[in-house]
Parts: structure tokens; C-alpha cells; sequence
């Protein structure tokens, strides 16, 4: 855990008057400041007292910024490693991150930015594990049930390999290992049996990759260790058993897939039938996630569909008196028609109750042609419903 203690930062660079500026300037920020004016020298500096943050120039002599932080990385993980430069490239901050350094700055370097940076990432709010000490699978489950948003580095000191665990709002929305990329990622990192893992500042990843729920992942993530355990020995090991349980899987996604696109016409086909319909949307009943849907106006928001229901029977009247009278009599309900001032509402169960199907449309439009058409859809929508 972070400690009270006062924090140490150091800073090497050949360049004397930029070290000397960033000594000064963080000096005041109440951090022990320590310079040297070569990888070695700082080198010399770490295995005599460790320090909690290392920024490093990355072009030096003898011994450059990436050598230096690999070197880092290998004998004091524990320490943070910022690479600065004056030669920035996106390829160069790709090999930084992909070498483990914490941040990236270009010269000449914000110092403001640089000092907010820093007293973010020394904050004693931060975490930091030890994965023979505490459960990874377990803290990573801890936060993804907090619903917090979190971004953890985990790094393992013998292979030197970094992962990156972006968790929002209780779902992992993005991994990153390597080269490897999403799930794929995510099921490497959390196979790593030995290194560190700390918070790092938030940032928006560049992607989403992930979108499978948060129970799917970790329960795949738990067997993949089982399944890899008695013979995996190294990282490279555990990639290679990652990548024959994606195989294996990989038709059972292609079938998700081909049944998503499917369901996306078929609702396209229904709105085409039914052309003033306002919004049509398949949920999935068990933990109200979107699974697909369709809207002509923006008051519907379709990544937010508890947004929806909330909004529908507030017109109605007491919302949390009618969904709660709703959700003891569900299991009976078979068909929720709701009227408001301008629109009807259908709500239908599909697949047994599993998954619903919403779709709204003025009162202009013929009430019965419409679940006529809507019986005429019901039953391929269900063929591609797992």
C-alpha cells in the first residue's frame, strides 16, 4: 500500500541545465530529487536506494533511455519509469510502452503538466500488488464489482512483458499485452503468475475491445489458468495456451457474430414494414444490456436501455411503483402494452423470458397491423437469440 513516506524521484539526463531546472522546479513540491547524468550513474543511484519514479532522457551515450529502462525494469520493477525525448515518434512511444514506461514526454517538456503528472501518479491514493502476495483475479474482480474505473499496469520482472487492464463502469472495455489486443490480452495478463500490478492515472483507451460481460471473461480467464497449469512454465507458454482456447472458440464467436448481423437486418426489415416506428431494441432480460436495436430519433438512448424504461413509465406515473409492480408479476406477463401521450409502447418476451423486444411508434399508426407485423418477426428473431 502507499505509505506517508516522502517520495523519491529520479532524474537522469546528459543534459545538465534540464536537470537542473526539473531538480529545482519538483523540489518545491515537497520530493527527494536525485540527478545523474548517465544511465550508469543512475543505475549506481537505484541499486544503492530505490526510488518511486525514474525519468529518464532516452537519448544518451553509452547507454540509451530504452536500455536504461529495460534494465529498470529487470532490477527494480517496482520502480516507475517516465521516458522523455526530443526525437518523439509514434513508433518510439509505441516500443516505450510496449518496454514498460509509465508515461511519455516530449522535450522540451511542460513542466506544469509534468508536476500534475507526477503528483497524480506519487499520490498516496494509488495500489500496488505483488501477484504472489495478492490475488490478481481477485482485485481485478473486486473493482469490476465497485464498478470504479481503473486502469492497472501489470508487469512480470523474468519476461519483461507489460499488460494494461482498462475497467469501467464494471466491465474490462480493454486489454493490451504485447502486440496482442482485447480478450485475448485480457486472458494473457490474467494468466501471468508472478510481477507487479499497480493503478495508473486514467486515460480513454484507444479502442473498445472488449465487450463481453465482466462474469463471461473472468470465468474463461479461470479456466484457461486450470486447463494451462500443469504444463505452462513460462509467458510464452501461457500465450500459446491462450491462443488454442481462443482457437477453439473462435466458430462459436463467428456464430455470435453471424447472429448479431442477422438480428440487425431483421429489426431493419421491421422498421421498414412498420416505417414510422420511433425505436425498435432487443434486451437481454436477465441483466438489461442492449443486445441490438434501432432508432430514428435521439431522445432514445440505445446504449442505455434502463435510460428508456425509466423515462417510459415516468410518463406513466410513479416509475419505481410500476416497475416494481412489474418485476413481481414478470413471470406472468407475456405482452406490456403502455400508452403516453404521443406513442404506444410494446414490451414482448422473447426466448421464454430471456430477452425482450422493445419497440415504440406514434399513436397515428394501426395498433393492430403493427403486432401483426410483429408476430410475422418474432419467431426468426428467437432463431438467432442464444
Amino acid at each position: 500500500m502507499a505509505t506517508n513516506t516522502k517520495k523519491k524521484i529520479l532524474i537522469v539526463d546528459d543534459e545538465q541545465n534540464i536537470t537542473w531546472s526539473m531538480e529545482k522546479y519538483l523540489s518545491k513540491e515537497g520530493y527527494f530529487i536525485a540527478t545523474a547524468d548517465s544511465a550508469k550513474k543512475g543505475a549506481e543511484l537505484l541499486n544503492t536506494s530505490p526510488f518511486d519514479l525514474v525519468i529518464t532522457d532516452m537519448k544518451m551515450p553509452e547507454v540509451d533511455g530504452f536500455q536504461f529502462l529495460n534494465w529498470i525494469k529487470k532490477n527494480h520493477p517496482k520502480s516507475k519509469v517516465v521516458i522523455m525525448t526530443a526525437f518523439g515518434s509514434p513508433s518510439i512511444r509505441e516500443t516505450a510502452k510496449q518496454l514498460g514506461a509509465f508515461r511519455y514526454f516530449e522535450k522540451p517538456v511542460d513542466l506544469n503538466q509534468l508536476r500534475k503528472f507526477i503528483n497524480e501518479t506519487l499520490a498516496d491514493k494509488g495500489f500496488t500488488g505483488n501477484i504472489l502476495d495478492i490475488d490478481l483475479f481477485d482485485f481485478v474482480q473486486m473493482i469490476l464489482l465497485a464498478r470504479k474505473q481503473k486502469l492497472i499496469s501489470v508487469t512480470d520482472p523474468v519476461t519483461m512483458q507489460m499488460g494494461l487492464l482498462y475497467l469501467k463502469g464494471g466491465d474490462v472495455i480493454h486489454a493490451e499485452c504485447g502486440n496482442l489486443k482485447g480478450e485475448e490480452a485480457f486472458y494473457t495478463i490474467m494468466a501471468m503468475k508472478s510481477g507487479i500490478f499497480s493503478d495508473m492515472p486514467w486515460i480513454d483507451p484507444p479502442q473498445r475491445t472488449i465487450n463481453a460481460p465482466f462474469n463471461h471473461l473472468l470465468m474463461e480467464a479461470a479456466r484457461i489458468m486450470d486447463e494451462s497449469a500443469s504444463n505452462l512454465q513460462d509467458l510464452e507458454a501461457t500465450v500459446e495456451a491462450v491462443k488454442k482456447v481462443m482457437e477453439k472458440h473462435k466458430n462459436e464467436n463467428q456464430e455470435k457474430i453471424d447472429n448479431a448481423e442477422a438480428i440487425k437486418q431483421i429489426l431493419a426489415l421491421l422498421r421498414n414494414e412498420i416505417p414510422e416506428t420511433l425505436c425498435v431494441m432487443i434486451i437481454n432480460a436477465r441483466d438489461g444490456r442492449l443486445v441490438e436495436g434501432s432508432t430514428a430519433i435521439d431522445r432514445y438512448n440505445m446504449n442505455e436501455s434502463s435510460t428508456i424504461f425509466k423515462n417510459l413509465f415516468s410518463t406513466c406515473g410513479d416509475a419505481e411503483v410500476m416497475l416494481t409492480g412489474f418485476a413481481e408479476r414478470r413471470r406472468q406477463i407475456e405482452e406490456l402494452l403502455i400508452t403516453n401521450q404521443q406513442d404506444y409502447s410494446i414490451i414482448r418476451k422473447l426466448k421464454d423470458g430471456k430477452y425482450l423486444i422493445y419497440i415504440s411508434f406514434p399513436k397515428t399508426s394501426n395498433l393492430g397491423m403493427v403486432k401483426i407485423t410483429l408476430n410475422n418477426y418474432v419467431s426468426e428473431l428467437e432463431s438467432h437469440l442464444p
